[in-house]
């Protein structure tokens, strides 16, 4: 009866430890199949991360500092106009400037112009027909000579 008992034991014993790894098995299984699934997000995320890098890296202008320019003292004012005008460039090249946009660069020009005593004034095809006689004959009467033309040769 000892015997028997002890068989008993043995077996019921076995039976645990079956039962145990089966339980390990699932939970292995379970934790492969989270494992895989985190690595492919990581990857997704990973891809995502490095084509929004390239955008911006794209449409941002990576701003150096040149030491081989020479450059006259600017003021405060021309300095401001000029780089807000090279923003507005590089916005120009990739989309349509909306009209803020056109408007700040209308002002912008504008004052640039006027720090450097340059005309702000555009002239219109009217003010062109006020040129006398007597200054286009003189214009008429100038050689011209063009540069580089190809009958030259």
């Amino acid at each position: 009866m000892a015997d028997n008992l002890a068989d008993i034991q043995i077996h019921k014993s076995i039976e645990d430890l079956r039962k145990e790894v089966v339980n390990l098995k699932r939970e292995n299984n379970a934790a492969m199949l989270t494992i895989d699934k985190l690595l492919k997000d990581l990857n997704k995320k990973h891809d995502e991360i490095k084509h929004l890098q390239s955008l911006v890296s794209q449409a941002v202008p990576v701003i150096k500092k040149e030491t081989s320019k020479l450059s006259a003292p600017v003021s405060a004012e021309e300095e401001i106009a000029q780089v807000q005008l090279e923003k507005l460039r590089l916005t120009a090249k990739t989309r349509t400037l909306t009209l803020e946009e056109v408007r700040t660069f209308d002002l912008l020009v504008k004052n640039k112009r006027l720090v450097l005593d340059e005309s702000t004034i555009n002239l219109g095809k009217n003010s062109y027909r006020d040129v006398g006689d007597a200054e286009l004959l003189k214009l008429a009467a100038a050689e011209v000579s063009l540069v580089g033309e190809p009958d030259d040769e």
